[in-house]
């Protein structure tokens, strides 16, 4: 099983690489409303989080606060369904982005990789008839 960990876009050079986790947040808008997102991926500069609650526009200022962190505050860059693109007002070292990187990965299901843009697909299934050991 092979996890792919840096997502990157063929149309886009970016300042830093990011790299896929599921770590969840809180996310806190000016207007005060605050919702529960998952971060997807994080890099130095920002972050790209899901919600299905959540209705961000692009030049909006929001707050993330993941557990046991400070607040990162940053503006939405885009939004696209039910996700948005974060750009941070101050870059995260390099240090923090690889330990939420590692420590975070984990919440991916047991037998996933990450798909592109965002989503994650199972493995193929094997079928093994009953009582035949499983062989890798």
């Amino acid at each position: 099983m092979r996890i792919v960990t840096e997502i990157v876009e063929d149309s886009e050079e970016r300042a830093s690489r990011r790299l896929a986790l599921a770590m969840p947040a809180r996310c806190r808008m000016l207007s005060g409303f605050t919702e529960d997102v998952v971060i997807r991926d994080v890099s130095q500069g920002g972050c790209r989080i899901a919600s299905h609650v959540l209705r961000l526009r692009a030049g909006e200022r929001v707050l993330l606060r993941p557990p046991g962190m400070e607040s990162l505050a940053g503006v939405v860059r885009w939004c696209e369904d039910h996700e948005a693109g974060i750009e941070f007002e101050r870059s995260l070292h390099v240090a923090v982005v690889e330990h939420l990187h590692r420590q975070y990965l984990t919440f991916c299901p047991p037998r996933c990789r990450i798909a592109g843009r965002g989503g994650w697909r199972p493995d193929p299934v094997r079928t093994v008839p009953v009582g035949r050991p499983i062989a890798d």
